[in-house]
Order: structure tokens, then sequence, then C-alpha cells
């Protein structure tokens, strides 16, 4: 089975059923009084009209993959280069259909970085720009990932 994005084969990704990050940036949306109709659009808004769903990206190559963007965007950050950042973004999200991939290092820099103005435009980059986020947005996405992380915890004991 491909996992081409253009062909729509693959396996479906549901960016805020499949991903924990995907979750709570939902949650947050809600709390933060956006419809959830108008998040879920925001984000389909990236597909071509000819697609259906987001894919996930075949492990193997999501695992190459994540291997080689954190040094890609170290080496950006540390050459205070955030436009690349966000176009590398961009790229991996509305030209290869790689939401999974996006969100899996937007959580990386998200859990370890603290560049408010940048993660802040990644996330609205992750609603295509749909969505005005609010200024506290980022503090109540952690507050709820920190409790969502803390309950997957505990439900592992």
């Amino acid at each position: 089975m491909s996992s081409d994005p253009s062909s729509g084969a693959g396996f479906p990704f549901h960016p805020f059923q499949d991903f924990l990050l995907g979750e709570v940036i939902f949650k947050t949306l809600k709390e933060l009084n956006v419809s959830p109709d108008l998040a879920e659009e925001a984000v389909r808004s990236h597909l071509p009209p000819d697609q259906k769903d987001f894919v996930f990206t075949p492990n193997a190559k999501k695992q190459t993959l994540m291997n080689l963007y954190p040094e890609k965007i170290r080496g950006f950050l540390k050459a205070g280069k955030t436009e690349e950042i966000k176009k590398e973004f961009r790229m991996m999200i509305a030209s290869e259909g790689k939401l999974d991939l996006a969100l899996e290092l937007l959580e990386w820099l998200f859990t370890g970085f603290e560049e408010k103005k940048l993660l802040n435009e990644l996330f609205s980059l992750v609603l295509n720009d749909k969505i005005s986020l609010p200024e506290n947005f980022l503090e109540v996405l952690k507050k709820n990932y920190e409790e969502e992380v803390l309950k997957d915890l505990e439900n592992l004991e």
C-alpha cells in the first residue's frame, strides 16, 4: 500500500486523534473558545482538493527523517534562521503532506525550546494560519500537555 499523499492511499492520519500533541492542541483550542469544526477545517485546509485525509509517513522513512531534521533544525536555530525552520515545516506539511512528522518535530521543539515567537508561528502554521492564536496559547497548551503526559504515565503504572 502506497503512502504517497497525492495518491490518497496509505493509512489515514487524523492529527487531532492520532498524536498526543494534536489531541492537546485540539483540547486547548476548544478551551480557548475555538470551535472544533473551525480547528478541523484549519488543519484540513492543507490538504489538496483531491485528497481526503493526511496519511502516516511510513516508519522507516519517518525514522530516517527524524534522525536528519533535528540536526538541520539545530543548525538553523544556531544561525538564527527561524524563517528557514518555518519554510521546512511549511514544505513538510503542505507540499509533502507529512503532518505526522511535522507534529513530532514540533513536539520536540515545544518540549525543549523556549523561543515563544517561533513556537507560536509553527503552531499557527499547523493550523494553516487560519486561526489567530491568543497570547496565552502556549501557556495553556503547555499546562494541558503536561497534564496529559502525567495521565499517560499514571496509566502505565
